[in-house]
């Protein structure tokens, strides 16, 4: 990240009511942090969010509520975004995801397994994705538009 940052944190039940109000607080901490985000900045902002908190619950903690999600959300003044995404549960392969998700453009994304779909939306919409060594951490690099 470049210049100077805010940063939003927030641990979450892995239950997709404390989802859909932590998605709609990083929205807003962007927008406020960084003026009104256009129209894609928006859309694929939220996209990004939704699946990424959503694997979370799911897979990493396996829609048991007694688990957590942490996201970290950080904004450089120049409109570098940089979201964290972490869960409580056991991991994953990551190098296995990882080719499962590597390549793929979104005009083929039907070509894709079910299972690594989400992940590979996110890929493509992020300039860059990390996965953790464990498993259970992404960390995503995108870069925000203002509106006009």
């Amino acid at each position: 990240m470049t210049g100077a940052q805010i940063t939003f944190r927030r641990t979450i039940n892995a239950s997709i009511d404390a989802m859909r109000g932590t998605v709609d607080d990083v929205m807003a901490f962007f927008n406020q942090g960084f003026g009104e985000l256009d129209d894609a900045s928006r859309y694929e902002l939220k996209v990004v969010l939704n699946e990424l908190i959503i694997n979370a619950i799911r897979h990493g903690c396996k829609n048991d509520m007694r688990r957590r999600v942490s996201v970290v959300a950080r904004l450089s003044r120049d409109g570098e975004a940089s979201l964290a995404v972490e869960d409580d549960g056991d991991g994953y392969d990551a190098a296995a995801l990882a080719k499962d998700i590597e390549a793929p453009r979104l005009e083929a994304i039907g070509d894709i397994a079910e299972s690594g779909r989400g992940l590979a939306i996110v890929r493509n919409l992020c300039e860059r994705f990390q996965v953790n060594a464990k498993g259970n951490k992404v960390v995503v690099v995108m870069r925000l538009s203002r509106r006009l």
